[in-house]
């Protein structure tokens, strides 16, 4: 994440100017701000780091093979989901994912019967 992070402290030099005054108080503290900035993203760095390595994301083929064995509706689900995986446990997420699927198949099953009442079908048994 954000590989040009390390850009920012390339230049910097923190110590007296190349004529040998002092380094302003005002300079020194805009200097202790990018400092300030490049270690929040080496925080998030680790922070993503950490969720990948937790969440075993790693394994590229296992995750591969789970995709193939989905549905396409649920390997689209899936993807427009990734992002909120971050907001819960593995297992929360995974449930999350499941209800919504759920909804998905109960809204297209409502769909169907709504679609045999209006053809004047009453059973089950007139549909098939």
């Amino acid at each position: 994440w954000d590989n040009d992070a390390e850009l920012l402290l390339a230049d910097l030099a923190f110590g007296p100017n190349r004529d040998g005054s002092a380094e302003p108080p005002a300079e020194r503290a805009l200097k202790m701000r990018v400092c300030a900035l490049y270690n929040a993203k080496l925080d998030e760095r680790s922070r993503r780091k950490s969720f990948i390595v937790r969440r075993n994301l790693l394994d590229f083929r296992r995750q591969q093979a789970a995709d193939r064995r989905r549905s396409r509706e649920e390997r689209d689900l899936h993807a427009a989901l990734r992002p909120f995986a971050r907001y819960h446990s593995a297992d929360e997420h995974a449930a999350f994912v499941r209800g919504l699927l759920a909804e998905v198949r109960l809204r297209r099953r409502i769909t169907q019967l709504q679609h045999y009442r209006e053809m004047g079908l009453s059973t089950l048994a007139q549909a098939e």
